[in-house]
């Protein structure tokens, strides 16, 4: 059977037995699959069967999924199989009773058989990977919430303002927000959005397909949104989202509500920065390789003129040379022929001063581009 279908059983819950029979087509043979006309035969199949994964729909008559998802999540027997809604309801609130629920994704009918497939093995992916980092997880868990208990709740504000703006990109601020909600002895998860683009991390890594699709929502909302345990901050660039707030004690909820809009404040605050030192970084190069365009510029224009410079030297004194060949041509008296000579020489001396004043710019430009370098190294 394990080689027949290799990915595992699924058990499909749903009162339309056409979509039970699309979702066997579209699954089969990779997949194992099973069949409830309705939650209360799935909840005893679950039970009896302990499938790999379950397909839930919404809408039934009797229990509906949400209420059955509740169970399944509330039965030791069955609060580790994975589900997921398949249902035509897709609004933000229906996503929001889904995540409350317990579910792990949510595919909107009509799905595609080919995206059905892909969000199995990618879910199954993602639960392997939690499961992997579970057990170092729990013991940084454990750690962080002692530290929490001694440091105190503004403290772990404190704390998260003083590493925050120590982080040189998303992915640490967004690891230093999550060690902040494990002090608090929260779980979460935190998006970050700017300039260098999206980051979205929870404490196992990557986030399901749900809570993106949550965070994605929830970013568009209010700046502080609560919704039973869950609870979402949202600043410019940040989106803070907390999944075990202790309702029981609605002392330190409130309490919570506030140091956590700081803290995501002072993330959003982080963001900016980030932004603009990364603008200004890309300014300084911009600025390196001007100054180096520069200096390569007017090391050529000097060597040119240079050049130049030697060459109008030997084309004046041959021209002052075939003059005086000349004067025994031109019947000229040795006064004329001296005053002739010294025109001509004072002609060439001028030449040349403008070639030596033309040193005086270039040394001039030298001294600003070394001055613009000491600025760009100072910044």
């Amino acid at each position: 059977m394990q080689a027949e279908n290799p990915n595992g059983t699924v058990l499909v819950i749903d009162d339309d037995a056409l979509i039970r029979e699309m979702v066997k087509d579209a699954l089969e043979p990779a997949w194992r699959v099973l069949e409830a006309e309705n939650a209360s035969l799935g909840l005893d199949m679950a039970a009896e069967a302990a499938p790999t994964l379950i397909l839930l729909d919404v809408q039934m008559p009797g229990i509906d999924g949400f209420e059955a998802c509740r169970r399944l999540k509330d039965d030791f027997a069955t609060s580790d199989i994975p589900v997921l809604f398949l249902s035509g309801l897709n609004t933000l609130e229906d996503r929001i009773a889904g995540l409350e629920a317990g579910a792990e994704d949510f595919i909107a009918k009509p799905f595609d058989a080919v995206e059905l497939n892909a969000r199995l093995r990618g879910l199954l992916r993602h639960l392997d990977e939690r499961k992997r980092l579970a057990a170092s997880a729990q013991n940084a868990f454990t750690t962080a919430f002692s530290a929490m208990t001694s440091a105190g709740e503004l403290g772990v504000v404190i704390e998260f303002m003083r590493s925050g703006y120590a982080c040189q990109d998303y992915a640490a601020l967004a690891g230093a927000a999550l060690a902040a909600l494990a002090q608090y002895g929260l779980d979460g998860a935190v998006r970050l959005r700017g300039s260098a683009g999206e980051l979205v991390r929870t404490p196992f890594g990557e986030p399901s397909a749900m809570e993106s699709g949550v965070l994605a929502l929830m970013s568009g909302q209010d700046r502080i949104v609560s919704f039973g345990k869950r609870a979402a901050f949202n600043y410019p660039g940040v989106t803070l989202l907390v999944k075990n707030m202790p309702m029981e004690d609605p002392e330190r909820v409130g309490r919570l509500r506030d140091h956590l809009a700081i803290l995501a404040e002072a993330a959003a605050a982080r963001v900016r920065a980030l932004d603009a030192e990364a603008v200004l970084r890309t300014r300084e190069q911009q600025m390196r390789e001007v100054l180096a365009a520069t200096r390569a510029a007017i090391t050529s224009i000097e060597s040119q003129r240079s050049a130049q410079r030697n060459q109008v030297v030997v084309a004046l004194e041959a021209m002052l040379q075939g003059t005086e060949r000349e004067f025994v041509h031109l019947g000229l008296s040795e006064s004329q022929e001296d005053r002739v000579a010294a025109l001509l020489r004072n002609a060439s001396y001028e030449v040349l001063n403008i070639y030596d004043h033309a040193d005086d710019a270039s040394a001039g430009l030298r001294e600003v581009a070394r001055r613009l370098a000491d600025d760009v190294s100072a910044g």
